[in-house]
């Protein structure tokens, strides 16, 4: 009888912890290490953009140096610069699907009543599936590659000035892939031979120290539903905009107004579009002949350095065209795109919003934090 209340408890607890159906819980912090992007990562981590969390761990809320007391025991991390701490190989901006990835994961720890620090074993289909990807053999290369990039994803933590480095997740093993902190091994040569190594029908995943320890205070996370996030399309931006906006306003109070620009920096966008067109010009320069390349050194230095100046208004135009789409979404109460000056300038719009309050995200924000239950 007293291992069946233990078990109802726990039961109980952990179900105060997972957010209703439907809905997500993602790191609120680690949305400024994700850029929206295609494919390959290219954008290395910016350290004048990188921003550093601070918690208290006594209280479990997030704190600034302004606010910090004096005595309170606080842990700062924030994002390696490289992929080791004695390596120059920069390390590279985490995508938006990588979030969603971490989430889904985060989702499959709560629905199987593991604690932060337990070991995940679950289906592949059951990741694949619950990040709406088709059981398909690109699905599965594409969640390996996401899962292998936030094995190897490298954070800095410091405690009472005692700093170290960890990896978001310090185990993931699929059979293809196996990554423990933050180093690749392979159990086998297969991947040498012609035919792939074959993947395991369940898959193994161990949240890495910093997440373990953020897993126990939820008011470090913000909630989306599934819905909105679908009803963003397939654009990346559209989907980091939608990650950015569940982030602030929950309780139906107006959002920190900010410009297009702003919002274009903070993704990283400029910088993306600055490393594709420059790419372009280079490759276009290199196919050109030893007396052509002489003729144009100047032409391909003035087409580098207009790109850099117009990359920001691009990024602009991106995000004022994806906050077109996630209007429609029905999660603002108001959403609107101000241009005192000019109407048609992106480098003047400011953007003005307010959410609808919603019942869940209120419930959610004024629960217990998992550091609270102690389950026997």
């Amino acid at each position: 009888m007293k291992n069946r209340i233990s078990s109802r408890r726990k039961k109980t607890a952990i179900a105060r912890l997972a957010p209703p159906q439907g809905w997500r819980l993602v790191p609120r912090e680690l949305i400024n290490w994700v850029t929206p992007t295609w494919g390959e990562k290219q954008l290395e981590i910016n350290p004048l953009l990188v921003t550093e969390g601070r918690i208290d761990l006594q209280s479990g809320t997030k704190v600034s140096k302004k606010n910090q007391q004096k005595n309170a025991t606080v842990i700062t991390y924030r994002a390696a610069l490289t992929t080791a701490p004695t390596s120059d190989l920069k390390q590279k901006m985490l995508s938006v699907f990588d979030l969603r990835v971490l989430s889904e994961l985060i989702h499959i720890m709560h629905s199987q009543e593991k604690s932060p620090d337990d070991l995940l074993l679950f289906k592949a289909s059951k990741l694949i599936s619950g990040l709406g990807l088709a059981l398909a053999g690109s699905s599965y290369a594409r969640v390996e590659q996401s899962l292998a990039d936030l094995a190897s994803f490298r954070v800095e933590t410091s405690i009472d000035h005692q700093g170290s480095s960890d990896y978001l997740l310090n185990f993931a093993e699929t059979g293809r892939i196996s990554i423990l902190s933050g180093a690749s091994s392979f159990s086998t040569n297969d991947h040498l031979a012609e035919k792939p190594t074959k993947r395991h029908l369940f898959w193994r995943v161990q949240m890495g120290n910093l997440m373990r320890l953020l897993l126990r205070y939820e008011s470090l996370f913000t909630s989306y539903p599934l819905s909105v996030y679908k009803e963003a399309g397939r654009s990346p931006t559209a989907q980091w905009l939608t990650f950015f906006y569940f982030s602030h306003g929950h309780n139906g109070s107006a959002i920190y107004e900010h410009k297009l620009t702003t919002l274009a920096e903070k993704t990283n966008l400029p910088a993306q579009i600055t490393q594709r067109l420059t790419a372009a010009i280079e490759r276009e320069y290199l196919s050109k002949s030893k007396d052509a390349k002489s003729e144009d050194a100047l032409d391909r230095q003035g087409k580098i350095e207009r790109v850099q100046q117009k990359s920001l208004r691009l990024a602009a135009v991106r995000i004022r065209n994806n906050l077109q789409k996630i209007i429609n979404t029905g999660i603002f109460s108001r959403l609107n795109i101000l241009n005192p000056e000019n109407d048609d300038d992106p480098m003047q719009g400011k953007v003005q919003a307010r959410r609808y309050q919603t019942k869940v995200e209120m419930f959610l924000s004024n629960r217990l934090t998992a550091r609270n239950w102690a389950p026997s």
